[in-house]
């Protein structure tokens, strides 16, 4: 640990109040995150990988915990950032999730990030007097892991085949009704493991193969985790710029770069894709048009490959109004159609009727806010761990056209990047 300690104390503003606050920064020599959070003993547990891999971020601990998102005043330090998520409905929570609650944002006591060039410690304190010696707390002494993962057993769909061939033909039949343009459905897959499973660990392993893809763990306790390796982000702010994705429409990956070629031509041209990956684009543009002042989509859709599969994608810069917030932001666009459906509320009610388990987190929005900016995903190609259990979520849209046996094989396709790790 190298020297150049600052220790400061401002204002720090939270849904309109204002605390005593305190903070230090002390630069440190880089770090395996995953391993170093391994060694800690406090909780929760967070990483946070952005996308494209320039910076990551761990921390542990909770100083302040808020039920909602959180709005931070302008003169807020923009190093604090409160680290979350929230549920993907709105129906209350199932013990199946728990401890994760229905919406939870904290400020962690110790956040260490790492960005080209640097690696520090940033320590949040909102006691009166600091304590000086803290930093106790943290284990700085690594052990790399490199055990291999253990096998898994007793796998179980919900819904299985049978029933999913029943939600499709439900879907198809409020489609062609006119009831639903589009429904997002979803299925867990559930596996027990040999022996405990260490989330850090795993998302390690998953960290090596992911391609263009945000990474995330958040651990809340010792045996509940959830992480996940998602190619979706709601939204990037920097001060008010924003950046928003449409995705929508998959395929597998091609073995040859011609194979691949092909395939996204097919992807772009096909009808059913097309109208899947419109409606995703034209709800985040007719959603963010009150909130923004300028609005600014790539000129081209492109397909945009991940780890074991591939979507249309486009990108939206957006210029926002001066009072819109990050909570504003999030309820406006959560969820798109690409999650949950078209027309919304429809979709919604469609899902909380016929779906067989609670996605919890699975599909919601989790991320990091700050006063500057915020950095918001959608929790998908994610799983999550209990002790031994390991449920892995996959979605798939359902517009006119779609074939359950099909779709069936698409969640099979965005499951791989997990399933391959224990082979």
């Amino acid at each position: 640990m190298r020297s150049g300690s600052i220790l400061e104390s401002v204002p720090l503003e939270v849904d309109g109040k204002t605390y005593t606050y305190h903070h230090l920064t002390v630069d440190i020599a880089p770090l395996p995150l995953l391993h170093w959070l391994n060694e800690q003993t406090l909780y929760p547990k967070v990483y946070w990988q952005q996308r494209c891999g320039q910076v990551e971020r761990a921390a542990v601990g909770c100083v302040m915990t808020l039920p909602h998102v959180p709005e931070l005043g302008a003169n807020t330090p923009p190093h604090v950032r409160f680290f979350g998520g929230k549920q993907f409905g709105s129906q209350p929570i199932s013990s199946t999730w728990d401890p994760f609650p229905e919406c939870a944002f904290w400020l962690p006591q110790f956040e260490v990030v790492q960005e080209p060039g640097r690696t520090y410690l940033l320590i949040h304190d909102l006691s009166e007097e600091p304590n000086s010696g803290v930093m106790q707390q943290l284990n700085f002494e690594i052990r790399e892991r490199t055990q291999a993962l253990p096998n898994l057993k007793e796998r179980r769909d919900v819904p299985s085949l049978d029933h999913w061939e029943l939600l499709i033909a439900r879907a198809l039949y409020q489609i062609e009704e006119g009831l639903l343009e589009k429904v997002v459905l979803a299925r867990k897959t559930h596996y027990m493991a040999q022996e405990k499973l260490d989330p850090f660990i795993l998302l390690d392993f998953l960290k090596k193969k992911a391609l263009k893809s945000a990474l995330f763990g958040f651990q809340l306790t010792e045996d509940a985790a959830f992480i996940g390796s998602t190619p979706e982000q709601l939204y990037r702010r920097q001060g008010l710029h924003l950046q928003t994705d449409a995705l929508a429409g998959t395929r597998p990956r091609g073995n040859t770069e011609e194979e691949n070629l092909r395939i996204q031509e097919e992807l772009l041209t096909n009808l059913k894709e097309k109208r899947e990956f419109s409606f995703v684009k034209q709800f985040i543009q007719t959603a963010l048009e009150p909130l923004c002042t300028e609005m600014h989509w790539d000129p081209y859709d492109r397909v945009v490959p991940t780890t074991h599969v591939q979507h249309i994608h486009n990108k939206l810069m957006v210029l926002l109004k001066p009072e819109i917030t990050d909570r504003k932001l999030i309820d406006t666009l959560h969820p798109t159609p690409a999650l949950g459906g078209k027309p919304r509320a429809e979709a919604l009610e469609f899902l909380m009727r016929e779906e067989p388990f609670d996605r919890g987190w699975y599909g919601a929005p989790l991320g990091w806010i700050s006063s500057q900016e915020a950095d918001i995903a959608v929790g998908i190609r994610s799983a999550l761990i209990r002790g031994q259990e390991l449920e892995l979520f996959a979605g798939t849209g359902i517009v006119k056209g779609s074939q359950a046996l099909r779709e069936w094989e698409e969640l099979e396709h965005k499951i791989t990047p997990f399933k391959q790790l224990f082979l």
